[in-house]
């Protein structure tokens, strides 16, 4: 078991498995043995402990987003409801309204683009992580090369492996005894640390709660379309 994975840390994509072969640099792992080998890149993501702490971790910050994104989507839907019977009581054209229809678009696009750039943010952090494992992925592939192989390759990229090749659950084995100790970072860092033209080293920041995700954008949610008569309320 990984005794040593930081608490709380567990989601992301198949890119993953570039931590475990691109930390090699050509995704071939050249030993000084005879034989070849071949890893599954899926099977790693979804058995090895330390990617699905890193999946688990993202996956947690992403579900937060969602939740916040569709809570904003419905109050979006209710504005525009509102908009559209207030310009059918009206018996006005619908131009008669274009500064008020206007001002709805913009909110929609403003909200749009707060998402994408969390969920950016979010990957940012999430490949910080995958880079913590890199010593770690690097210290199995020499223990496999030690144990006599000359050749470790990704199966994806092998037309035909025999099954005898796959040496995937060795692979996996040897990650999950080891002390992996990683970080997911929070992702608001990398927003803080860009806005300054700085970088954020991995293992520096400590997690947070996904709650706490956020943009500099969120601050400056434009305020919801005045409803005619109505005074804006400045403190």
């Amino acid at each position: 078991m990984n005794k040593g994975i930081s608490a709380g840390i567990k989601y992301g994509s198949i890119v993953v498995l570039s931590a475990v072969l691109a930390c090699i640099g050509t995704n071939v792992f050249c030993g000084k043995g005879g034989k070849t080998g071949v890893l599954d890149n899926e099977k790693i993501l979804m058995t090895a402990e330390p990617f699905q702490a890193i999946l688990g971790e993202e996956s947690r910050y992403l579900n937060a987003i969602k939740a916040r994104q569709a809570e904003d989507e419905k109050m979006l839907q209710g504005e525009l409801t509102a908009l559209q019977e207030k310009i059918k009581k009206s018996g006005k054209p619908e131009n008669a309204f274009q500064k008020e229809i206007n001002a709805f678009r913009q909110k929609v696009i403003f909200y749009n683009q707060k998402y994408q750039a969390q969920r950016k943010l979010v990957a940012a952090a999430s490949q910080s992580a995958r880079q913590q494992l890199d010593p770690f992925v690097r210290a199995v592939l020499d223990e496999m090369g030690k144990a006599g192989y000359d050749i470790i390759l990704p199966k994806q990229n092998v037309m035909y492996a025999a099954p005898v090749a796959d040496i995937t659950a060795d692979f996996v084995e040897r990650l999950n005894a080891k002390e992996v100790k990683i970080t997911f970072p929070d992702p608001m860092q990398f927003a803080v640390m860009n806005a300054n033209g700085g970088q954020v080293k991995a293992g520096e920041t400590a997690t947070k709660p996904a709650e706490q995700v956020k943009t500099d954008t969120e601050s400056k949610t434009p305020a919801p379309v005045k409803k005619e008569g109505e005074k804006t309320n400045t403190k």
